[in-house]
């Protein structure tokens, strides 16, 4: 995806996959205010014969907010 944001279409041969798209600059309100934000696009696809759509989202949602929190990732000494 390079320099922009998007999402990905994944073959659906796997229970659940995650796509990592492009990063690109978005308007995202921070502490109320409007700020210019790098976004990072990932598409989660999930086989819905095998996974409930709830626990789907559950997951999701938990997953997002790892990446977002760099979760298993050294801090940077600043």
């Amino acid at each position: 995806m390079g320099e922009r944001g998007g999402w990905a279409v994944t073959p659906s041969n796997y229970t659940v996959q995650v796509a990592v798209g492009g990063v690109a600059e978005k308007p995202r309100y921070v502490d109320g205010e409007l700020e210019p934000r790098d976004v990072l696009s990932l598409t989660v696809t999930v086989d819905h014969d095998v996974v409930d759509g709830a626990d789907a989202a559950r997951f999701a949602d938990r997953f997002v907010e790892l990446v977002e929190d760099a979760h298993g990732l050294p801090a940077v000494a600043e």
